[in-house]
This record gives structure tokens, C-alpha cells and sequence, in this order.
């Protein structure tokens, strides 16, 4: 029996004991992720939130988040890059993204070079290209790693004298289907050319596994603020696991508006991923300094951008 066969309930449950490296899990994915803040005009507090990732690719530097987080009316954003109240005011360098039914959603900001270093000098990190893993969505289904969100969702928001808080959540848990979670009901976007897997969100006992000022079991009935968020991998099932090879895989989009209810009594819902190939793929078309840096470094990023909208 492997290590992963072993500990399926423990990484999923903490109440028989503790989750399968959440420490190691907490300290591995915060650096790289951080809340989103967009405001409109003379309204002191955020209008919206969501999450995102850094991420360095060649001399070009980005936040990696949801499609829907990138477009909409707004006009300002902040980031949090420290571990204390404060603002960082944040103009992108550029932003796209892709929104819509047929093909994803998916997006990223450019961060210019004078916010790079300010943001390096805190303590967040440019996540690099070798923990970024592109497969495709059937590689993904025979793998059947167990996964992890870390993102801001928020139930975890908080609106004080000095101005919104933000707390990481980090989340474990695994594919939808297979053998240890149910079938997913959300409706696959794109049909048979689908880029997106979907994670399983069970609505009892789930788990936030940075729970240092309340008991770790708790239940989230929805992940708003956490899209953009990254989906990583664990990679639990190695022989000799270590935290570097937990690999960015993805990014939140949203979770199944209603709760499924199985034979056995419990309720679960599903997060839908947008996979990493989508948005490497819109940076290899609007960076074209970049691109082929991109298809040598993940040659399956091809068959991501083949039908990109225009």
C-alpha cells in the first residue's frame, strides 16, 4: 500500500488527525499567492476581491487569476503583499483575459518592473517556471493527485479601522470522480475540447488547514474571493515527498451553484479549474518575445492556444 492509499481520509479530514503536511502546505503556497482588491471611485472599501498568483516567466513577471477577476468595471486595484495591514496600489503593465462559455476563464496582469521589486521586498515570491505543470485534462484524470487551493475567499475578509483584512486559505482535497469523490455535476465547459478538471468540495468537514485560532475542521458553503486562486498538486504519492514538488496546475473559477446530495447522506460541491495552459497560452500570444521561451519550456501549451478567441 502506497503512502497515498494510507492517508486518503487524513488529507481530506482532520478528525481522526492532522492533515498530511499542512504546515509544509502553508509555508510552500502562501508566498506566491495574494488577494486582489478592485475599487470604483470615492467607495473607500473593495467592490470586489479575488486571488491570483505570481508568476515569473523569462524577464516578464505576472499575476496569474481568473478571468472574471481581470474584466468588469472598476477603477483601481490593490494587492496584499505583507503579513500586516496595508494597501499596495497596483497598475498593471497590461492584462487580458478570457471570459466566456465556449472556451474558459482565465487571465492574467502584467506587473511592471518597479512593482516587481516592491513586492519582492515583502515577503511574497515570484513563483518559477519549473513549478508550473501543464498537462491535459485526460493526463490529469489518470494521475488523480490529491490537489490544494490557497486563495482569499471571503468568509475569511474582514473590514476593520484600518481597512479590509485578508487570511489565506489553503484547502485540500482531490479530483472529482475516481475513488475517492464523487462524479462532478457541473456542466464542462467546451464540451469535448474542454481545458478545465474539477475538484471536489465536500460540505461537511472540510478542511482549512491554516486554522491557528479556531478548531481545523470547519465548512465552507461557498469559495467567493478565492477565484484566481492556484490549484496545485501535491504530488503526496512520492516516495520521498518534499514541499518544491507541489506544482501550480491551475486557477479557481467558481463552484457549482447548488449542493449535491449522494446516497449516503452528505452534501458536496465542485470547484471548476481553469488549467495553466489556458493562460500561458494567452501570454504566449500577446508576448511574442515570449512565446516560443513558452512552448520549450511546455510544449503542451500548444494545443492550448490553437482556438483562442481574438
Amino acid at each position: 500500500m502506497t503512502p497515498l492509499e494510507e492517508t486518503p481520509a487524513n488529507l481530506i479530514r482532520a478528525q481522526d488527525a492532522p492533515i498530511l503536511h499542512a504546515q509544509a502546505l502553508q509555508d510552500r503556497l502562501q508566498p506566491f499567492t495574494v488577494p486582489i482588491f478592485r475599487f470604483r471611485r470615492n467607495v473607500p472599501e473593495p467592490v470586489d476581491s479575488g486571488s491570483g498568483v505570481l508568476l515569473n516567466i523569462g524577464e516578464f513577471y505576472f499575476v496569474l487569476t481568473a478571468g472574471h477577476c481581470v474584466t468588469g468595471d472598476f477603477d483601481s486595484l490593490t494587492l496584499g503583499v505583507r503579513n500586516h495591514p496595508h494597501r499596495f496600489s497596483f497598475e498593471p503593465a497590461n492584462r487580458n483575459y478570457v471570459c466566456i462559455w465556449e472556451r474558459g476563464d482565465f487571465g492574467y496582469f502584467q506587473v511592471s518592473p518597479d512593482s516587481v521589486g516592491t513586492i519582492a521586498a515583502g515577503n511574497r515570491v515570484f513563483l518559477t517556471e519549473r513549478s508550473v505543470e501543464v498537462l491535459s485534462v485526460s493526463e490529469h484524470e489518470a494521475s488523480r493527485d490529491f490537489l490544494a487551493l490557497a486563495g482569499y475567499p471571503l468568509n475569511f475578509m474582514a473590514n476593520t479601522d484600518d481597512g479590509t483584512g485578508a487570511r489565506l486559505l489553503v484547502y485540500s482535497t482531490t479530483m472529482a470522480g475516481g475513488q475517492h469523490a464523487p462524479a462532478s455535476t457541473l456542466v464542462v465547459a467546451g464540451g469535448e475540447n474542454r481545458r478545465e478538471i474539477h475538484a471536489w468540495i465536500p460540505q461537511q468537514d472540510n478542511v482549512d488547514t491554516l486554522a491557528d485560532d479556531r478548531p481545523p475542521v470547519a465548512s465552507f458553503p461557498r469559495l467567493h474571493g478565492a477565484s484566481g486562486g492556484g490549484w496545485w498538486s501535491t504530488h503526496m504519492n512520492r516516495a520521498a515527498w518534499q514541499a518544491s514538488d507541489v506544482k501550480l496546475i491551475g486557477t479557481h473559477v467558481g463552484m457549482s451553484p447548488q449542493v449535491t446530495e449522494t446516497e449516503d447522506g452528505l452534501r458536496h460541491r465542485f470547484s471548476r479549474v481553469s488549467l495553466v495552459g489556458n493562460h500561458l497560452a494567452l501570454i504566449a500570444r500577446d508576448y511574442p518575445a515570449l512565446r516560443q521561451h513558452i512552448l520549450d519550456t511546455w510544449p503542451s501549451v500548444g494545443s492550448y492556444g490553437a482556438d483562442l478567441p481574438a
